[in-house]
């Protein structure tokens, strides 16, 4: 009796004991095995699996801690940019900058992912990620101003006090969570997650992510959001908008060349349209951010001078004045061809889409000598 006791005491504090292992292998053993299965399948054309798996753990109390939530996030991000699939990208980095607030680095690492092309546009612009990018950017701006704020630990979130009085944290009455409520359930995916087959899936949250470690708090304006925000106003044939948060960027870095570079593009695209006042007053708006992105991007070496020259001549391309557009684009070939001799360097980088508009431009012009030169050199196989 006294030895059947001890063992029922003794398998009892074993039960309340924290477990970290399985089958004697540690949880990080099993999340490196699990990362990387998830990414051979992506490799080999089954990223509809692989995501499955990481979503899997994801939901799993063995990695609700932060630090696992973030790793495992930033795989399946991996994943679906591996895989081409965009509308995974965004939700991925959207939620890694929901969890990491007031951080500039998902944002970044966004960016590189969506890369290019009309499919990661359509991604970019989606209505869902435009609401969540403006709430950071007035949640950043109301903190940095000094507002009253307090960490909401269960929702690893900086609340600003506007609407908390008298109310204890995570209390829903006091705090308006219709800002986040879309955030916090972005991974029910009951709207716009349909996996990479199209299919609904996941419509259940997420396990609950431990505690940030490290919250960091803003002390100033994101000139990386507001700069983003005003891109993705421009992407959507908003040049209004997009000058109107590309300028408040410009205000915080003012020389930074991506920034100017976006207000020179914007300002231009603002010049087409026929609502605006005064076109010329705004086209020259337009060349003076050029310029200015042309200094600040040559500031320490000629590096970027193929990039400067292309831009040049898209921009006199786009307003219609094909002479100087053709010279910054063979500018831009001279230079590739140059560099191409001198590294022995097999790509040929932006001299392709130089020699592509060139094509274009002697074609509607009647130079059918100078386009097919043009493509036999620099676009044939």
């Amino acid at each position: 009796m006294a030895s059947r006791l001890q063992l029922e005491l003794s398998s009892s504090r074993s039960a309340k004991a924290p477990v970290n292992s399985f089958r004697k292998h540690s949880f990080s053993e099993w999340m490196d095995l699990f990362l990387q299965f998830a990414f051979m399948l992506t490799r080999d054309g089954k990223y509809d699996i692989g995501s499955e798996v990481l979503r899997h753990i994801l939901y799993s109390n063995a990695y609700s801690d932060f630090a696992s939530q973030t790793t495992i996030r930033t795989a399946l991000l991996a994943c679906a940019t591996y895989a081409k699939d965009y509308t995974g990208v965004i939700e991925h980095a959207r939620r890694l900058m929901f969890t990491h607030q007031f951080n500039n680095d998902p944002t970044r690492l966004m960016l590189a992912c969506l890369g290019g092309g009309m499919y990661a546009v359509d991604a970019f612009i989606d209505t869902n990620f435009q609401k969540h990018l403006h709430r950071e950017i007035v949640t950043t701006k109301l903190v940095a101003d000094g507002n009253e704020a307090k960490w909401v630990a269960s929702r690893n979130r900086w609340a600003v006090h506007e609407k908390m009085d008298n109310v204890e944290e995570g209390e829903g009455e006091g705090i308006d969570h219709s800002e986040d409520t879309e955030d916090q359930a972005s991974d029910s995916h009951s709207k716009n997650d349909k996996g990479h087959s199209g299919k609904s899936r996941w419509t259940h949250a997420t396990a609950a992510i431990g505690a940030n470690p490290e919250p960091t708090r803003a002390t100033k304006e994101s000139p990386i959001l507001l700069s983003v925000y005003g891109q993705l106003s421009a992407c959507a044939k908003s040049y209004q908008s997009a000058l109107f948060y590309l300028f408040q960027s410009h205000d915080l870095q003012p020389n930074d060349p991506v920034i100017c570079l976006s207000l020179a593009a914007a300002s231009i695209s603002r010049a087409m349209q026929r609502q605006v006042d005064n076109r010329h007053h705004v086209i020259t708006q337009g060349l003076g951010f050029l310029q200015k992105y042309r200094t600040a991007r040559l500031l320490k070496s000629n590096r970027h001078l193929e990039e400067v020259e292309y831009n040049y001549g898209r921009t006199f391309h786009h307003l219609g004045l094909l002479s100087l557009a053709v010279k910054h684009y063979e500018k831009v070939l001279s230079l590739a061809e140059e560099r191409i001799k001198e590294t022995s360097a097999q790509d040929a980088g932006i001299a392709k889409d130089s020699a592509y508009n060139l094509l274009l431009i002697y074609g509607t012009t009647g130079g059918t000598g100078l386009a097919d030169a043009v493509c036999r050199k620099w676009l044939s196989v």
